[in-house]
Parts: structure tokens; C-alpha cells; sequence
């Protein structure tokens, strides 16, 4: 931006994403995936999870995270009194492992997750290509299009 000159042109993308319905998914489990910069859009989500607990039932995270954008977001998630395991892929080289998973992309957590579909909701938010693997893998699991909310449309 500091070496454009006047007459360059720009390109802006935008206003992206979806809200997140919070008000029509009181009283499930929310399956929360996120991978990279997707963690910021949820997060209001998640604090209004955890304002209102009695609300919500389980929160299931899963995350693809670099090793010290996972570690920041995990202590928020103690903060606000995370409820539930989280399962975690990290590909930041250290060799972390919940649920026994390996190093991976977070599609690969989601048979981990442990969740009834019939009973949970899934947040996604991440990068377009991670959004669409994960809505096809909960799909395969038994979640129906109206229980997978998206930020972005996952085509």
C-alpha cells in the first residue's frame, strides 16, 4: 500500500460472512471449528456462549491453529470457562496431541468430536477450502445442511 501512486487501483473484498444465530441454537451442543484467522469471527460467539451457559448445552472446539495463535486461543477458551474437551490439530511443529490425534487439518477431529448431530450445531469459520471439507465431513457424519452454519458459503 506504502508504494501505490495516485491513479493505482485497489481492490476490496467485502462486507463477508454470516452472523451466527444464537438465539435459534439455545439449548444444543455447538461443535465450534475454526482453523487460523476464524478464531476472531467466532469469538463473540463463544463469549456469548459462555455469558449465558445455562443456555447452551456442551462446547465441542476444534482448531488448526499455529503453535502461538493456538496457545492465545486457549487460554481464552479458560477464561470463559470452556465446558467440554477440545480436540486440536496443530501444525506448529511441537508434537501436541489431544484426543490422540496427530498433527493434521481439522477436518480429520471431527469423528472425534463425540457429538449427536441430532442435538448439535457446527460454527465454522476459517478459510474457504477448511469450511467446505468440514461441512462435507459433517454431512457424512449425519448433520444436516440446516445444523452446519458457516461464515462464508462453503461452494
Amino acid at each position: 500500500m506504502h508504494q501505490l501512486k495516485a491513479g493505482d487501483q485497489v481492490g476490496i473484498r467485502g462486507p463477508l460472512g454470516n452472523c451466527w444465530p444464537m438465539e435459534d441454537i439455545k439449548g444444543m451442543d455447538l461443535l465450534v471449528i475454526t482453523g487460523g484467522c476464524g478464531c476472531a469471527p467466532l469469538r463473540p460467539a463463544i463469549y456469548q456462549v459462555f455469558a449465558n451457559r445455562r443456555d447452551y448445552r456442551r462446547v465441542l472446539p476444534a482448531l488448526r491453529l499455529k503453535d502461538a495463535l493456538r496457545l492465545r486461543v486457549q487460554a481464552g477458551f479458560r477464561r470463559v470457562g470452556e465446558a467440554g474437551r477440545s480436540a486440536r490439530a496443530d501444525d506448529g511443529g511441537r508434537g501436541r496431541r489431544d484426543l490422540g490425534q496427530e498433527r493434521s487439518v481439522v477436518t480429520t477431529l471431527l469423528p472425534q468430536a463425540k457429538v449427536n448431530p441430532e442435538s448439535a450445531v457446527a460454527l465454522i469459520c476459517g478459510p474457504p477450502i477448511m469450511i467446505k471439507f468440514s461441512a462435507i465431513e459433517l454431512l457424512k457424519g449425519g448433520f444436516s445442511e440446516d445444523r452446519i452454519v458457516t461464515s462464508l458459503s462453503a461452494t
